[in-house]
This record gives C-alpha cells, sequence and structure tokens, in this order.
C-alpha cells in the first residue's frame, strides 16, 4: 500500500507582518507499507479527519480464516511404533 500526499505550509500573522504561528514543513511525502493479507480493493475506505488518515482494507474472501468441521468417534485408534533414531516412538499397546 503506498500513501502519497503534499502538505502545504500553515502560518497566521498577527496584522504586523509576522507570524504567530507555523506548522511544519512542506513539500510532497511517500510512505509505502507492505500488507501480510490479502486485502479486498473494491471496499477499501479512507477518510481524513482533524489531521488523522483512517483507512479500511477489508480481507479478501482466499484471506480470511476458514471453518473445517471435524468428526470424532468415540473409539480410540492404534498407533504403530516409529523408529527414531534407533529408537522405537510412539508405540502403544493395543
Amino acid at each position: 500500500m503506498t500513501l502519497e500526499g503534499k502538505r502545504t505550509c500553515a502560518h497566521a500573522e498577527n496584522g504586523q507582518g509576522r507570524y504567530q504561528y507555523s506548522e511544519r514543513l512542506s513539500g510532497t511525502f511517500c510512505r509505502r507499507f507492505l500488507l501480510s493479507t490479502a486485502v479486498h480493493a473494491e471496499h477499501i475506505t479512507a477518510t481524513y479527519k482533524n489531521g488523522v488518515l483512517e483507512a479500511h482494507l477489508p480481507k479478501a474472501v482466499e484471506a480470511q480464516p476458514k471453518r473445517i468441521a471435524v468428526q470424532a468417534s468415540n473409539e480410540w485408534s492404534v498407533c504403530s511404533a516409529h523408529t527414531v533414531g534407533g529408537k522405537k516412538v510412539g508405540a502403544v499397546p493395543g
């Protein structure tokens, strides 16, 4: 995501040719962010209010968590033994 903008110099004069205040430098800026999840580009919204930019980037359908139904049975299964480093592990008496 790339945000680009331009700042303008804000200042106010006191009527005598002197500035009462001056805020930040002027010029263009560019900020880039790498998003770790795919977003739904058609539904991105942004607002700018009181100096705060708020962007809403909804996750794409393929990036959202999925539920998988797991069916459990009351039967116990017997695992076979595996050999790891010459030793038998994971043996379940049957």
